[in-house]
């Protein structure tokens, strides 16, 4: 909802959505993590270090074709980490 919504507005609303979804997306990143600590492997915590890089970097002041594929990539990468963890 928020990514359909933000490619067409850019008012308070868009800010609001954008501050809900990182929040409540990486408090419950966290708690999944913590809940599924055990199996955290090195190889794991390694890879997602360039997510996080791609997560940091993704934002539309280094253009919308450099937003688009850094936040598309952190969703792929974060997405595939976490159900590899879940396993």
């Amino acid at each position: 909802m928020f990514h359909g919504y933000q490619c067409m507005h850019d008012d308070r609303v868009t800010l609001l959505l954008m501050w809900t979804d990182t929040i409540l997306t990486t408090v419950a990143a966290f708690v999944f993590v913590a809940t599924h600590a055990t199996h955290v492997t090195i190889l794991w915590a390694l890879l997602w270090i360039p997510v996080v890089v791609l997560y940091a970097t993704g934002s539309g002041k280094r253009g919308s074709s450099n937003y688009m594929i850094t936040h598309s990539l952190w969703h792929l990468g974060a997405g595939a980490l976490l159900l590899w963890l879940g396993e």
